[in-house]
């Protein structure tokens, strides 16, 4: 499954798009009232909501060789987040295979770069902004993680990745992934930022086409 596009409500599309153009170099276009941001192959469309106060979860993957890089790239931009005794990376297991770094966005949103050892996208090349390849995770809110999966695997005929928990379900694969919480439910690595993804709109491709809203507020786009 692949993310090609993410629609989402900010309080500041200006002060949003410059965080993108600016600290993380990525080529943005402006039109009245909302900005694109192009993030390899996926674009972020940020729209103006004076007032928004959603709380979002997106993930950049990187080269599967190119954390060390990538940090030391982003490290002088953004605060790192941190947990338990300080720290600041993440590595997974199976089936993730993946190392993290997270970081805020604008509008508080939990940003995340990672690897994916899984994926063959290897590279020497030096570490740019070009090495944020897509938008492979996107979080999305719901009353009821249960009935979201359902939802989405009826309609789109997409599977979990990681297995199915009440609170917490992962729905795609390696290349893309909706990430299924509870509203409310903190996004890691904060115990304090509860989702709330009302005004979201993911598109989708690889997928059967299709239309899944949630009581939420969220909607995910599929086409083949």
């Amino acid at each position: 499954m692949l993310i090609t596009d993410v629609r989402v409500a900010t309080a500041d599309v200006s002060e949003a798009a410059r965080f993108y153009r600016e600290v993380l170099e990525l080529p943005v276009a402006l039109s009245p009232g909302a900005a694109t941001v192009a993030v390899g192959r996926s674009t972020i469309t940020l729209f103006d909501t004076p007032g928004s106060n959603e709380s979002n979860h997106f993930a950049f993957t990187i080269p599967r060789n190119r954390f060390r890089a990538a940090t030391e790239w982003l490290s002088p931009r953004v605060e790192l987040m941190s947990w338990d005794d300080g720290e600041t990376e993440l590595r997974l297991s199976e089936p993730w295979n993946s190392e993290s770094v997270y970081f805020r966005g604008p509008d508080g949103i939990i940003l995340e770069l990672i690897t994916r050892q899984h994926l063959h996208n290897a590279t020497d090349d030096p570490f740019t902004s070009a090495q944020l390849l897509c938008v492979s995770e996107v979080g999305l809110s719901t009353p009821d993680v249960s009935q979201a999966f359902s939802d989405i695997r009826r309609v789109l005929g997409v599977e979990t990745f990681a297995g199915e928990s009440p609170d917490f379900t992962t729905a795609g694969d390696q290349n893309g992934l909706l990430i299924l919480v509870t509203e409310g439910r903190p996004w890691f690595p904060t115990d304090d930022v509860g989702a709330s993804t009302r005004s979201l709109a993911v598109s989708v491709g690889g997928v059967s086409p299709g239309v899944v809203s949630s009581a939420g507020g969220w909607t995910v786009v599929g086409t083949s």
